[in-house]
């Protein structure tokens, strides 16, 4: 059995791996456009310090336990790390200084009203709304809606404005008037339907799990980075099956019902049993066009958002106050060029030499994306900007990087969930042709993996139900 892969980030190296383990005897070709393996999954080690140049942690939940349940399948149990048990909390940009979030706020989830009701970044008014959640009457009408309209509807502009939008576009780097609430957090819209409520839902969590709301401590990484789990998979998998700077522009099915995929830079490869696409809906979008028009049309049509990070390193002594937080967002009304700020060395102290401070910068996403046409030594210095009167650091930065990723985080935008359902069914009339990725079931790097594994069941599953 011939399969190939496309794209070797973290979805697609978990469905390598999980073949491989499942058939050892078939031949697996993985390809990847770039000189490296993981995607947006890049750990640099440097100076004795581990520097993440993308994602820097996954989480680890009763719900979510699928990229722990494979670190430790690889055998990286005793090198994960969870986040120190110091400062874990997270901080927001109020009128230029910052304000911790406050204890038990969960994105949407305000947890106890009573520790909001203390909390510098409401009004009274704000206040007062939010405390009203509970009388809110839950929504009838069962179409999709926007985080933006969720959020509002429920508690109220300025907590929208202030602690909601900053959280969640943090994580999808969204325009949260677009934002779809039934893609990208369902599970909100799942409490509104059951409790009628969301303070409700969160009083029923407490009292059921005995949790507070957000759960800084089920975090966790490999000792040496992220990169460690791209690095056990590639062994697993062999290093001769992943071929780099393969970059892929065309499929074509064969007589046979088998595919020959043809590259731009290379000769094209036939007979392949099982094809894969694992990189993003616009790239995969070009490869189908010829053969599969509706779900490249379809693919097309979901919006990539770019940014950068902007990875700083300060000694202690530089900071006025000690950083005593996990890191801090920034609200669209203070005005900020920067989305975030993440304290890595704080989150994982093994993320910078003794006696300094890792700081990470996003910068751009959806709203700002202006911002990134701008050269890397002016973001660089737009992102230190930044920082100095909220961190009040006082001269440079002792080491400065950035990288940028252009195009990689997709918008879940309103019709998501029924867009992606459209194009599995029709890619579903094609036998041996299957998609994976971030644009499906999740950014995060649990739900790829997840997503990854159920394919390569389901490539079983269709094979067992062809041959019978």
């Amino acid at each position: 059995m011939q399969v190939g892969i496309v794209g070797a980030g973290i979805s697609g190296l978990t469905l390598a791996y999980r073949l491989r383990q499942q058939h050892p005897e078939w031949k697996i070709d993985v390809w990847e456009s770039t000189k490296r393996c993981g995607g947006v999954l890049h750990t640099s080690l440097e100076d004795n310090s581990v520097v993440e140049m993308g994602a820097d942690s996954f989480l680890v939940s009763a719900d979510l336990p699928w990229a722990a349940d494979l670190a430790r399948e690889l055998g990286l149990a005793d090198d994960l790390l969870d986040t120190s048990e110091k400062f874990r909390r997270a901080l927001v940009v109020h009128r230029g200084r910052l304000a911790p979030l406050p204890p038990g706020f969960q994105l949407l989830s305000p947890g106890k009203i009573g520790s909001v009701l203390g909390s510098p970044l409401l009004s009274w008014k704000g206040k007062l709304r939010l405390a009203c959640e509970g009388l809110v009457r839950r929504r009838v009408d069962t179409s999709d809606e926007s985080l933006a309209s969720f959020a509002k509807r429920r508690l109220g502009l300025e907590t929208f404005e202030r602690i909601v939008e900053p959280l969640v576009g943090g994580i999808y780097t969204a325009d949260a008037n677009l934002l779809s609430m039934e893609a990208a957090l369902p599970q909100f819209v799942q409490q509104e339907r059951e409790f009628g409520s969301l303070t409700r839902a969160a009083a029923t969590r407490r009292t059921q799990s005995n949790t507070t709301g957000a759960r800084y401590s089920l975090f966790q990484a490999p000792r040496h980075g992220l990169g460690m789990l791209v690095t056990k998979l590639m062994s697993a998998i062999g290093p001769e099956s992943v071929h780099f700077d393969y970059d892929v522009n065309n499929i074509v099915r064969q007589l046979d019902g088998r595919w020959t995929v043809e590259f731009n830079n290379h000769p094209a490869h036939n007979n392949v049993d099982i094809l894969v696409f694992s990189v993003p809906a616009h790239v995969t979008s070009v490869a189908l066009t010829n053969t599969v028009p509706k779900a490249a049309r379809l693919l097309g049509e979901i919006p990539y958002a770019s940014s950068a990070v902007v990875h700083l390193t300060y000694d202690q002594t530089q900071f006025t106050k000690p950083l005593d937080a996990f890191g801090f967002v920034v609200p669209r009304i203070e005005g900020l060029p920067i989305l975030a700020g993440s304290f890595s060395s704080i989150k994982f102290p093994q993320r910078a030499r003794s006696g300094q401070e890792a700081v990470r910068v996003f910068l751009g996403g959806a709203l700002q994306s202006d911002l990134l046409r701008r050269d890397d030594s002016e973001l660089i210095q737009l992102a230190h900007n930044a920082l100095v009167p909220l961190l009040q650091i006082r001269g440079p930065s002792l080491v400065q990087r950035i990288v940028r990723w252009d195009q990689r985080m997709p918008q879940y935008h309103l019709g998501h969930r029924d867009r992606v359902a459209r194009i599995r069914q029709e890619v579903s009339t094609h036998p041996g042709l299957y998609l994976i990725g971030n644009y499906l079931d999740g950014v995060g790097i649990p739900q790829c993996i997840h997503t990854a594994s159920r394919t390569a069941a389901a490539i079983d599953t269709d094979l067992k139900s062809r041959k019978s």
